[in-house]
């Protein structure tokens, strides 16, 4: 998925806005997000909820304690108990894999509409 976003948005059609700057800060997980970003002004956070043996919306208390800033949940699957934890851990909202990662100028749009006015 991180390569996945990272190529999208490399390969975004349109110009970004002058203002706006698109980085992906890229983490095989959060203590290495912790450890190399932790001083990192941040934006927003795109979180895989699929992690192994952790579900992505369980990081969200130290997520939030880390950086404050929105954090949206990505899935594959978008069931209603998924939703109300996601609510619960104080997610900005849950996104659909399919939609926002099969189109470049989709996820562009989602990044610069939700990130960069903050």
């Amino acid at each position: 998925t991180r390569f996945l976003l990272q190529q999208l948005v490399k390969d975004a059609p349109g110009p970004i806005e002058e203002s706006a700057e698109i980085r992906l800060l890229e983490a095989s997980g959060l203590d290495d997000a912790l450890d190399h970003w932790a001083s990192t002004r941040v934006d927003g956070i795109l979180l895989d909820n699929r992690l192994g043996a952790v579900d992505g919306v369980d990081l969200l208390p130290r997520l939030r304690a880390a950086w404050k800033c929105p954090v949206w949940i990505l899935t594959g699957l978008a069931d209603e108990p998924l939703r109300n934890r996601c609510v619960e851990g104080g997610a900005a909202g849950l996104l659909g894999k399919d939609e926002l990662l099969g189109d470049p100028g989709a996820l562009r749009s989602f990044l610069l509409r939700s990130f960069a006015s903050r």
